[in-house]
């Protein structure tokens, strides 16, 4: 059933061929073609709408770039609208702190200057003390300190309606675009480069699908030709596997059948822009067509009609291609039987209208499978049953109204008396078993 697939036939020619190689080139180049058409496609699909966006992305542009916003410059600009905004209040609070620290008769640098002069006195007394009078000294030098410290901050506190204004316009600003934006500065310069890189994408979109193009050129004319070098390979192998398989089923009693294997384009056109054709597997149809009688059109081999002549092509082409599953265009069937599992070939009918030397023939050619695959075989014919590893026999009975089969395996002896009964009818006679030994024997030999 597997040999009605085109997919198989082009298999069993490459393999036949030899083409590993060349295929291995043809499905490279493909992809790498492919790729590039791909990527074309979803440029052209893509660049309309980018261009229709160019316009948004220059206009949001240039409002983020008006304002300039810069990290950090959000938060300074709330503390300086908050000090503005509150300059008369800062003022007296500040000032009332610096009366107390130092400008007050009771400020807290005149009662420090008291305490020291009064604890001199003690410590010329007592020495203990000295102690205290050096960490009240280091407390008036702080006092003065944060003193002078909040003379200068008063002094630098003056109203300035015009700057207030212009730290809330630049913050109305920043307010603007956050809205639409970002949430934070960070985020809006994130989002306006993203923005100039899409409209860098859409402006360069022409120039990348010029460069796209030629690249597609060069890949399709790369395919084309290992294409092209597949196709003559496949074609010249075609021929000789042709009349390989038709001496091989001149050996099988089908010595009028004729075998063409055509190897076509596989797109509708010939047309070199044509390329619907294109494949990994190349350009190429294959087809196997039998024309099992003279005068007979070629078919294909899913129009013949007798299961007999199938299983013989199909032994046929077996036999000449040395197929096995997993096996690649290139690697001999020995090479393969290693690397991958047996393949079960079943032959049912391959002996109808065979007989004596043709029958051997489909016994030594199931023989020759049977070395790299499992193959089963149903058969009535001694020359081809001799040739066998493992004889079963299949026989119906009735059992309680019910028909049934059973299936079993012979032993020497009983499958020397099988051979015997197929030779001469159900009376085995001591010279069918004699001929029977001689098949066995000679089948082995």
């Amino acid at each position: 059933q597997q040999l009605f697939s085109p997919t198989v036939q082009r298999d069993m020619l490459d393999v036949f061929a030899s083409a590993g190689e060349l295929a291995r080139g043809v499905a490279s180049s493909y992809k790498q073609w492919r790729a590039l058409a791909a990527e074309l496609e979803d440029l052209d699909r893509t660049s309309q709408e980018k261009l229709r966006l160019a316009d948004l992305w220059a206009f949001q542009c240039k409002e983020i770039e008006a304002v300039a916003p810069q990290l950090g410059e959000d938060a300074e600009h709330e503390n300086e609208r908050r000090i503005l905004g509150n300059v008369v209040r800062l003022q007296e609070s500040a000032g009332a702190a610096y009366a107390a620290l130092y400008d007050d008769a009771h400020s807290a640098v005149a009662q420090l200057g008291t305490a020291l002069k009064r604890l001199d006195e003690v410590a010329r007394i007592d020495a203990s003390i000295l102690e205290v009078v050096a960490s009240l000294k280091s407390a008036s030098i702080g006092v003065d300190e944060a003193a002078h410290g909040l003379r200068h901050y008063v002094g630098t506190l003056e109203a300035d309606p015009k700057r207030l204004d212009e730290v809330e316009s630049r913050l109305a600003a920043i307010e603007k675009i956050k809205r639409k934006y970002g949430a934070t500065i960070g985020e809006i310069l994130a989002f306006l480069d993203q923005v100039k890189s899409d409209l860098a994408t859409a402006e360069n979109s022409t120039q990348r699908r010029q460069e796209i193009e030629k690249e597609i050129a060069r890949a399709a004319a790369a395919y084309e030709s290992a294409a092209s070098k597949l196709s003559t390979k496949r074609r010249e192998a075609a021929a000789r596997l042709s009349q390989r398989v038709e001496r091989e089923l001149a050996a099988l009693a089908m010595e009028k059948t004729r075998v063409e294997i055509r190897v076509e384009p596989s797109g509708p056109g010939t047309h070199e822009s044509d390329r619907s054709g294109w494949s990994e597997h190349g350009s190429d149809a294959i087809r196997i067509l039998i024309s099992p009688n003279p005068g007979e059109e070629p078919k294909p081999l899913e129009k013949i009609a007798s299961g007999g002549e199938m299983s013989r092509v199909a032994l046929a082409l077996k036999t000449c291609t040395g197929e096995h599953p997993g096996k690649s265009a290139g690697q001999s069937a020995s090479e393969s039987a290693g690397k991958a599992a047996p393949l079960t070939l079943v032959f049912d009918e391959v002996d109808a209208g065979v007989g004596g030397s043709a029958a051997e023939a489909v016994g030594r050619r199931l023989k020759k499978l049977s070395r790299v695959s499992q193959v089963l075989c149903v058969t009535h014919l001694p020359q081809i049953a001799g040739f066998a590893d493992h004889h079963y026999s299949v026989e119906k009975h009735t059992v309680k109204g019910r028909t049934v089969a059973a299936i079993e395996e012979l032993t020497p002896d009983a499958r020397t008396r099988e051979i015997g009964r197929m030779l001469s009818g159900e009376r085995v006679t001591p010279e069918a078993l004699r001929h029977a030994e001689q098949l066995i024997k000679f089948a082995v030999e």
